[in-house]
Protein backbone atom coordinates (compact mmCIF):
# COMPACT_ATOMS: atom_id res chain seq x y z
CA UNK A 1 0.00 0.00 0.00
CA UNK A 2 0.99 3.65 -0.33
CA UNK A 3 2.97 5.36 2.38
CA UNK A 4 0.87 6.34 5.33
CA UNK A 5 -1.83 3.72 4.75
CA UNK A 6 -2.41 1.23 7.54
CA UNK A 7 -3.52 -2.24 6.44
CA UNK A 8 -5.59 -4.37 8.79
CA UNK A 9 -4.22 -7.91 8.61
CA UNK A 10 -6.04 -9.85 11.31
CA UNK A 11 -6.82 -10.22 14.98
CA UNK A 12 -4.10 -10.21 17.57
CA UNK A 13 -3.92 -10.74 21.29
CA UNK A 14 -5.45 -8.37 23.86
CA UNK A 15 -7.96 -6.98 21.34
CA UNK A 16 -5.29 -5.58 19.03
CA UNK A 17 -4.70 -5.93 15.29
CA UNK A 18 -1.40 -6.31 13.46
CA UNK A 19 -0.93 -3.42 11.04
CA UNK A 20 1.72 -2.49 8.53
CA UNK A 21 2.64 1.09 7.68
CA UNK A 22 5.32 1.52 4.99
CA UNK A 23 6.17 4.99 6.32
CA UNK A 24 6.95 3.53 9.74
CA UNK A 25 10.56 2.42 10.01
CA UNK A 26 9.54 -0.11 12.64
CA UNK A 27 7.42 -1.98 10.11
CA UNK A 28 4.64 -4.12 11.61
CA UNK A 29 3.02 -2.84 14.78
CA UNK A 30 0.15 -3.89 17.07
CA UNK A 31 -2.63 -1.33 17.40
CA UNK A 32 -5.72 -1.30 19.59
CA UNK A 33 -8.78 -2.65 17.77
CA UNK A 34 -12.29 -1.31 18.20
CA UNK A 35 -14.51 -3.28 20.58
CA UNK A 36 -17.16 -5.43 18.93
CA UNK A 37 -19.95 -2.95 19.63
CA UNK A 38 -18.24 -0.08 17.75
CA UNK A 39 -19.08 -0.44 14.06
CA UNK A 40 -17.75 1.31 10.98
CA UNK A 41 -19.86 0.74 7.87
CA UNK A 42 -16.92 1.31 5.51
CA UNK A 43 -14.57 -1.06 7.28
CA UNK A 44 -17.10 -3.67 8.40
CA UNK A 45 -19.67 -3.75 5.59
CA UNK A 46 -18.08 -2.13 2.55
CA UNK A 47 -19.95 1.19 2.47
CA UNK A 48 -18.68 3.86 0.08
CA UNK A 49 -18.88 7.47 1.24
CA UNK A 50 -18.43 9.21 -2.10
CA UNK A 51 -21.76 11.10 -2.18
CA UNK A 52 -23.21 9.13 -5.09
CA UNK A 53 -23.02 5.39 -4.31
CA UNK A 54 -25.95 4.18 -2.20
CA UNK A 55 -24.78 2.73 1.11
CA UNK A 56 -28.16 2.24 2.79
CA UNK A 57 -27.77 -1.53 3.14
CA UNK A 58 -24.24 -1.31 4.53
CA UNK A 59 -24.97 1.47 7.02
CA UNK A 60 -28.17 -0.21 8.20
CA UNK A 61 -26.29 -3.48 8.70
CA UNK A 62 -23.72 -1.71 10.88
CA UNK A 63 -26.45 -0.03 12.94
CA UNK A 64 -28.08 -3.41 13.52
CA UNK A 65 -24.81 -5.16 14.36
CA UNK A 66 -23.86 -2.46 16.86
CA UNK A 67 -26.79 -3.34 19.14
CA UNK A 68 -25.11 -5.53 21.74
CA UNK A 69 -27.76 -7.24 23.94
CA UNK A 70 -28.10 -6.60 27.66
CA UNK A 71 -26.92 -9.18 30.21
CA UNK A 72 -29.56 -11.67 31.25
CA UNK A 73 -32.13 -10.12 33.57
CA UNK A 74 -31.19 -6.52 32.75
CA UNK A 75 -32.87 -3.72 30.78
CA UNK A 76 -29.65 -1.68 30.70
CA UNK A 77 -26.03 -2.45 29.83
CA UNK A 78 -26.73 -2.88 26.12
CA UNK A 79 -26.12 -0.94 22.93
CA UNK A 80 -23.22 0.24 20.81
CA UNK A 81 -22.00 2.92 18.44
CA UNK A 82 -21.90 3.52 14.70
CA UNK A 83 -18.81 5.57 13.96
CA UNK A 84 -19.09 7.58 10.77
CA UNK A 85 -16.05 7.94 8.54
CA UNK A 86 -15.13 11.21 6.86
CA UNK A 87 -17.08 11.54 3.62
CA UNK A 88 -20.64 11.76 2.31
CA UNK A 89 -22.75 8.62 2.74
CA UNK A 90 -25.74 8.50 0.39
CA UNK A 91 -28.55 6.67 2.18
CA UNK A 92 -32.29 6.20 2.14
CA UNK A 93 -34.29 5.83 5.35
CA UNK A 94 -32.45 4.18 8.27
CA UNK A 95 -33.83 2.60 11.46
CA UNK A 96 -31.86 3.21 14.64
CA UNK A 97 -32.21 1.60 18.05
CA UNK A 98 -32.39 4.04 20.95
CA UNK A 99 -29.48 2.08 22.42
CA UNK A 100 -27.19 2.75 19.46
CA UNK A 101 -25.33 6.06 19.27
CA UNK A 102 -23.98 7.65 16.10
CA UNK A 103 -20.75 9.61 16.23
CA UNK A 104 -18.79 11.33 13.49
CA UNK A 105 -15.05 12.01 13.44
CA UNK A 106 -13.22 15.12 12.34
CA UNK A 107 -14.78 18.57 12.26
CA UNK A 108 -18.49 19.33 12.16
CA UNK A 109 -19.79 18.08 8.79
CA UNK A 110 -16.67 16.07 8.03
CA UNK A 111 -19.18 13.21 8.13
CA UNK A 112 -22.46 13.67 6.26
CA UNK A 113 -25.49 11.46 5.67
CA UNK A 114 -26.99 12.54 2.36
CA UNK A 115 -30.58 11.55 1.61
CA UNK A 116 -31.38 9.59 -1.52
CA UNK A 117 -34.85 8.63 -2.64
CA UNK A 118 -34.34 5.41 -4.56
CA UNK A 119 -36.28 3.61 -1.81
CA UNK A 120 -39.40 5.77 -2.35
CA UNK A 121 -42.06 4.75 -4.87
CA UNK A 122 -45.15 6.49 -3.44
CA UNK A 123 -45.36 9.56 -1.19
CA UNK A 124 -45.21 8.93 2.55
CA UNK A 125 -43.42 10.15 5.67
CA UNK A 126 -40.20 8.94 7.28
CA UNK A 127 -36.74 10.27 8.13
CA UNK A 128 -33.11 9.75 7.30
CA UNK A 129 -32.77 8.59 10.93
CA UNK A 130 -35.92 6.89 12.26
CA UNK A 131 -35.53 6.18 15.97
CA UNK A 132 -37.10 2.93 17.14
CA UNK A 133 -39.31 2.73 20.21
CA UNK A 134 -37.02 0.40 22.16
CA UNK A 135 -35.65 2.59 24.96
CA UNK A 136 -35.75 1.32 28.53
CA UNK A 137 -34.63 2.10 32.07
CA UNK A 138 -33.90 0.18 35.23
CA UNK A 139 -33.37 1.44 38.79
CA UNK A 140 -33.48 5.05 37.53
CA UNK A 141 -30.68 4.32 35.03
CA UNK A 142 -31.95 5.49 31.66
CA UNK A 143 -30.69 4.73 28.19
CA UNK A 144 -29.67 8.06 26.65
CA UNK A 145 -28.69 7.79 23.01
CA UNK A 146 -26.02 10.17 21.67
CA UNK A 147 -25.98 11.70 18.20
CA UNK A 148 -22.69 13.57 17.89
CA UNK A 149 -20.78 15.54 15.26
CA UNK A 150 -22.26 14.86 11.84
CA UNK A 151 -24.47 16.45 9.21
CA UNK A 152 -27.60 15.40 7.32
CA UNK A 153 -28.29 16.75 3.85
CA UNK A 154 -31.91 16.08 2.92
CA UNK A 155 -31.37 16.89 -0.79
CA UNK A 156 -35.01 17.95 -1.15
CA UNK A 157 -34.31 19.10 -4.70
CA UNK A 158 -33.86 15.44 -5.67
CA UNK A 159 -37.14 14.31 -4.10
CA UNK A 160 -39.18 13.25 -7.16
CA UNK A 161 -42.51 12.27 -5.62
CA UNK A 162 -43.33 14.78 -2.88
CA UNK A 163 -42.23 12.39 -0.14
CA UNK A 164 -41.79 13.84 3.38
CA UNK A 165 -38.40 12.84 4.77
CA UNK A 166 -37.32 14.48 8.03
CA UNK A 167 -33.72 14.61 9.16
CA UNK A 168 -34.28 12.94 12.55
CA UNK A 169 -37.58 11.52 13.82
CA UNK A 170 -38.20 10.20 17.31
CA UNK A 171 -41.55 8.53 16.74
CA UNK A 172 -43.72 6.53 19.09
CA UNK A 173 -47.10 4.93 18.46
CA UNK A 174 -48.61 6.54 21.54
CA UNK A 175 -47.97 8.47 24.75
CA UNK A 176 -46.16 7.19 27.81
CA UNK A 177 -42.48 7.53 26.97
CA UNK A 178 -40.26 6.72 29.94
CA UNK A 179 -37.28 9.09 29.83
CA UNK A 180 -36.09 7.83 26.47
CA UNK A 181 -34.00 10.93 26.19
CA UNK A 182 -31.66 11.66 23.28
CA UNK A 183 -28.49 13.68 23.69
CA UNK A 184 -27.81 15.53 20.42
CA UNK A 185 -24.56 17.46 20.11
CA UNK A 186 -23.04 19.26 17.10
CA UNK A 187 -25.53 18.01 14.51
CA UNK A 188 -26.44 20.02 11.41
CA UNK A 189 -29.47 19.22 9.19
CA UNK A 190 -30.19 20.99 5.91
CA UNK A 191 -32.61 20.88 2.99
CA UNK A 192 -34.97 18.13 4.12
CA UNK A 193 -38.38 17.65 2.52
CA UNK A 194 -39.78 17.51 6.07
CA UNK A 195 -38.55 18.99 9.35
CA UNK A 196 -34.98 19.01 10.59
CA UNK A 197 -35.73 17.30 13.90
CA UNK A 198 -39.17 15.90 14.66
CA UNK A 199 -40.14 14.35 18.00
CA UNK A 200 -43.41 12.66 18.90
CA UNK A 201 -43.56 11.75 22.61
CA UNK A 202 -40.26 11.91 24.44
CA UNK A 203 -38.79 13.05 27.73
CA UNK A 204 -35.70 14.95 28.80
CA UNK A 205 -34.06 15.90 25.52
CA UNK A 206 -30.52 17.09 26.15
CA UNK A 207 -27.64 18.60 24.21
CA UNK A 208 -26.25 21.62 22.47
CA UNK A 209 -25.45 23.08 19.05
CA UNK A 210 -28.14 21.80 16.70
CA UNK A 211 -28.79 23.51 13.37
CA UNK A 212 -31.68 23.01 10.94
CA UNK A 213 -31.55 25.17 7.83
CA UNK A 214 -33.59 25.36 4.62
CA UNK A 215 -35.99 22.54 5.52
CA UNK A 216 -39.39 22.43 3.79
CA UNK A 217 -41.29 22.19 7.08
CA UNK A 218 -39.92 23.22 10.52
CA UNK A 219 -36.45 23.34 11.99
CA UNK A 220 -37.84 21.78 15.19
CA UNK A 221 -41.24 20.07 15.31
CA UNK A 222 -41.64 18.70 18.85
CA UNK A 223 -44.82 17.29 20.34
CA UNK A 224 -45.25 16.08 23.93
CA UNK A 225 -41.59 16.62 24.84
CA UNK A 226 -41.20 17.33 28.55
CA UNK A 227 -38.43 18.45 30.90
CA UNK A 228 -35.86 18.97 28.16
CA UNK A 229 -32.85 21.28 28.24
CA UNK A 230 -31.15 22.42 25.06
CA UNK A 231 -28.57 25.10 24.37
CA UNK A 232 -27.57 26.76 21.06
CA UNK A 233 -30.09 26.27 18.27
CA UNK A 234 -29.65 27.63 14.74
CA UNK A 235 -33.01 27.45 12.95
CA UNK A 236 -33.11 29.39 9.71
CA UNK A 237 -34.71 29.42 6.29
CA UNK A 238 -37.26 26.72 7.16
CA UNK A 239 -40.40 27.13 5.05
CA UNK A 240 -43.12 26.62 7.71
CA UNK A 241 -41.19 28.15 10.60
CA UNK A 242 -38.15 27.88 12.83
CA UNK A 243 -39.85 25.84 15.55
CA UNK A 244 -43.23 24.41 16.52
CA UNK A 245 -43.51 23.18 20.11
CA UNK A 246 -46.80 21.52 21.05
CA UNK A 247 -47.81 20.15 24.46
CA UNK A 248 -44.23 20.48 25.68
CA UNK A 249 -44.01 20.96 29.45
CA UNK A 250 -41.05 22.49 31.28
CA UNK A 251 -38.67 22.80 28.35
CA UNK A 252 -35.67 25.05 28.80
CA UNK A 253 -34.24 26.29 25.49
CA UNK A 254 -31.52 28.93 25.25
CA UNK A 255 -29.49 30.82 22.66
CA UNK A 256 -31.85 30.39 19.70
CA UNK A 257 -30.94 32.07 16.44
CA UNK A 258 -33.99 31.90 14.13
CA UNK A 259 -34.68 33.59 10.81
CA UNK A 260 -37.33 33.32 8.11
CA UNK A 261 -37.01 31.63 4.76
CA UNK A 262 -36.92 33.66 1.55
CA UNK A 263 -40.11 31.80 0.65
CA UNK A 264 -41.97 31.62 3.98
CA UNK A 265 -45.44 30.04 4.02
CA UNK A 266 -45.95 29.50 7.76
CA UNK A 267 -48.14 31.54 10.09
CA UNK A 268 -45.41 32.27 12.66
CA UNK A 269 -41.65 32.07 12.86
CA UNK A 270 -42.00 30.23 16.18
CA UNK A 271 -44.99 28.55 17.83
CA UNK A 272 -45.55 27.44 21.43
CA UNK A 273 -48.86 25.61 21.84
CA UNK A 274 -49.91 24.43 25.32
CA UNK A 275 -46.36 24.51 26.64
CA UNK A 276 -46.76 25.02 30.39
CA UNK A 277 -43.54 25.96 32.17
CA UNK A 278 -41.52 26.15 28.95
CA UNK A 279 -38.88 28.90 28.86
CA UNK A 280 -36.94 30.24 25.89
CA UNK A 281 -34.10 32.48 27.01
CA UNK A 282 -31.60 34.50 25.01
CA UNK A 283 -31.51 34.52 21.25
CA UNK A 284 -32.34 36.41 18.12
CA UNK A 285 -35.41 36.25 15.85
CA UNK A 286 -35.22 37.75 12.36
Amino acid sequence: TAAGVVARLGSGSKNKVLTGNPSNANGMVWQQADPAHVKDAVRDNGATYDGSTYSTTQVQASLTEALTPAPSGFLIGMGGTLRLDVGVARVGSLSVSRWVSIEGIGSMNSCVLQAGYADVSVPGEDAVLNMLDDGSQQSSLVGQQRLVNFGINGKNSQNPVGHIRHGIWYKQPGPGSTDRCPNVIDVHVVATSGSGWKISYNDQVRGNNFKAIDCQMYGLDWDKVSDGKYDQLGLGGNVLGAFKLSNCASLKLSKIDAWTASVFTGDYLGQLISCKGTVISDGELE
